[in-house]
């Protein structure tokens, strides 16, 4: 069973990958609401 120090380590070891929204996810997030289509991105 992992400790909670190992559960943090583990958890702050995960490497986040940028990448840009394509059109058609822009659109899909103006939709849903999480984007407006006045906002910059």
């Amino acid at each position: 069973m992992l400790n909670e120090n190992a559960i943090r380590e583990v958890m702050m070891s995960v490497a986040l990958v940028k990448r840009l929204f394509t059109v058609e996810e822009y659109y899909k997030m103006m939709a849903a609401g999480i984007l407006k289509e006045c906002d910059q991105v």
